[in-house]
């Protein structure tokens, strides 16, 4: 399955690390081309304001990515320790429980694995997939280390902290901060035209819903956040060697 592009569509939880300029970049048109090809016409790309300012400075891969990877720390996780500190007052690190390492580590690379071999037996083998081994760069490292990161901070470590403290079940904390989680993705699926359809919509958040439940779990286990973000580094690193 390809896209407008003729670029591979890559699976949905890998992909949803990398920012919507990240793919245009990732593909074998140059960057102008694409821009002409996407906005034509001056007076179009003006539409964008993203899109005419990355015409005029002539922004790089590397460029894009970094200023994604700011954009999540400013509106994801600052927002998240500042609430911790001055509404909660309480420390971000008991807080979110970052914590027994080792436990987490433990936890997250048996959950990890398990999923490994779900997905392998499951998806990979009977579509005759073959290993990619991902070049090491600013988006493998901005989908594989910093979105577990930012996502785990923000979801597992803040959010559904906070609703369990508000007198909230685990399972429905967990629920809620799922919709959170598959909403967070919308507005990319949107301009990526990934989801034009009830269908398409359905066949992309529910595997994301899965594994977020999936990260929620192995949190709770473990009572470790480096429990979820070692799984979901995992799972993006396979979904990267599996594009």
């Amino acid at each position: 399955m390809k896209d407008k592009n003729g670029a591979p569509y890559a699976p949905v939880e890998y992909f949803e690390e990398y920012s919507d300029e990240a793919e245009r970049a990732a593909s074998a048109l140059p960057t102008e081309e694409l821009l002409q090809e996407e906005t034509p016409g001056a007076e179009a790309s003006t539409h964008d304001p993203y899109l005419a300012l990355r015409s005029r400075t002539g922004w790089d891969t590397g460029t894009d990515t970094v200023y994604w990877i700011a954009m999540k720390v400013i509106v994801w996780v600052l927002p998240a320790v500042l609430a911790i500190r001055l509404l909660e007052r309480a420390s971000v690190g008991e807080f979110m429980e970052l914590r027994r390492p080792g436990r987490g580590l433990l936890w997250g690379s048996g959950v990890g694995a398990l999923l490994v071999a779900v997905n392998y037996l499951g998806k990979t083998l009977p579509s005759h997939a073959t290993l990619h081994m991902p070049q090491l760069s600013l988006v493998f490292v901005n989908a594989v280390v910093v979105a577990p990161l930012v996502e785990e901070v923000t979801l597992r470590g803040f959010l559904l902290k906070g609703l369990e403290l508000n007198g909230q079940s685990f399972w429905r904390a967990n629920a809620l901060t799922t919709v959170v989680f598959v909403a967070m993705h919308l507005p990319g699926w949107y301009f990526q035209g990934r989801t034009t359809t009830l269908v398409s919509f359905a066949q992309r958040a529910a595997p994301l819903a899965v594994l977020s439940l999936l990260f929620g779990w192995t949190k709770k286990r473990s009572g470790s956040l480096y429990g979820a973000i070692v799984l979901h580094a995992i799972n993006n690193f396979y979904s990267a060697m599996f594009p």
